[in-house]
């Protein structure tokens, strides 16, 4: 308001002279700025929401006024307001990185759509604008059903949330994926879903029931043998190891004239034993078993131990190791070797039925 005051000879002029009422109403005004700006320097918050599987509303109330929301990871769609469903701030997509200024704003709604369960949206709210990226977060995975990160030595459930390690099928194992030596590759799988390994190949499968051993051939192309199943080498290949073992070398049968020589391979046996079983004779029969150990070079047999002459019926033991104490016809002391033939010899042509079986004890 202003006056002008008169006086003898003049008038003065009292410019922008205000009353007491005029300076209450400006200093108001200038206490509903300062409130209506006045935030912390530093006040920021960092929150983690829990939202359900379907879709729904998240209201962000907050003690102090900030200008400025920040959302790492959009676990869902989401649409922002300002306040309670006020002003449109804007849509974005699952996955996205949020950044929005929240001008004089006391809150902001956020609706998501609907998921597959439940999740954790992460908020950061700040007083002033900071400089950030995607990777400036640090954020924390959760280990809910509905969150990414979980718990090791947890059993797993049905729908549990988490992020699928995917492989490539590459069905031509040679074919490179990359093509560089030391970039970044993915997995490389079968039809199946195999991982493939690093070696070059396998040459012979592995049954556990026969005598087969498994090799693999490097990238060079040079074959290794696999240290597995107890194989053990022999001077030109491997072997497995054998338990006690035992089988048929004649089956029972009538004879009246020499078989032929039957043979057995001893992989890893110590002691060798033969049991002869006579279950029936005409007339006189004689027949005498011989075992015989073969030269691996020369095919040269060598006998280790001959039986008496059998000629009734009856069991015959015949005994042959390293440890055994000798008897005449009975056992020898010798150790066994890998090749040996058994041979019976008949004497006449008079009928004797008997079988031969072996076992090589360790």
């Amino acid at each position: 308001m202003k006056k002008e005051q008169g006086h003898a000879g003049g008038v003065a002029v009292l410019a922008d002279q205000e009353t007491p009422i005029s300076l209450l109403r400006d200093i108001k005004r200038l206490l509903s700025l300062q409130q209506a700006t006045d935030m912390p320097a530093d006040g920021e918050e960092y929150r983690d929401y829990q939202i359900v599987a379907g879709a729904g509303d998240l209201y962000i109330d907050t003690d102090v006024q900030f200008g400025y929301a920040y959302i790492p990871n959009c676990p869902r769609d989401i649409t922002s307001y300002s306040g309670t469903r006020g002003g449109l701030i804007g849509s974005f997509k699952t996955g996205a990185f949020v950044q929005f200024r929240m001008p004089r704003s006391t809150g902001v709604t956020i609706t998501y759509g609907a998921g597959s369960a439940a999740q954790t949206l992460t908020v950061y709210l700040s007083a002033r604008e900071v400089s950030v990226s995607p990777g400036s977060f640090l954020i924390d995975p959760g280990t809910a059903a509905g969150s990414l990160g979980k718990i090791e030595d947890t059993p797993a459930a049905t729908g549990d949330v988490g992020v699928q390690m995917l492989a490539v099928r590459n069905d031509a194992a040679a074919a490179a994926l990359t093509g560089t030596d030391g970039d970044y590759s993915p997995i490389a799988v079968d039809d199946n879903g195999r991982v493939y390994a690093s070696v070059a190949g396998v040459t012979t499968a592995i049954d556990g029931l026969s005598n087969t051993v498994g090799f693999l051939v490097d990238t060079a192309g040079a074959v290794r043998a696999l240290a597995v199943d107890g194989s053990l080498f022999n001077g030109v290949g491997w072997d497995r190891q054998r338990n006690i073992t035992g089988g048929t070398v004649f089956a029972s049968a009538a004879r009246t004239e020499t078989p032929t020589p039957a043979s057995l391979t001893n992989y890893n046996g110590r002691s060798l034993i033969v049991v002869i079983n006579v279950t029936a004779i005409a007339a006189t029969p004689s027949v005498v078993f011989n075992v015989y150990g073969v030269d691996s070079i020369s095919g040269t047999k060598y006998l280790m131990l001959a039986s008496a002459a059998v000629v009734a019926t009856g069991t015959t033991v015949l005994r042959i190791g390293p440890d055994i104490a000798a008897v005449a016809n009975l056992a020898a002391i010798y150790p066994v070797p890998r090749s040996i033939s058994i041979d019976p010899v008949h004497a006449d042509g008079d009928s004797i039925t008997y079988s031969v079986s072996s076992v090589l004890t360790l």
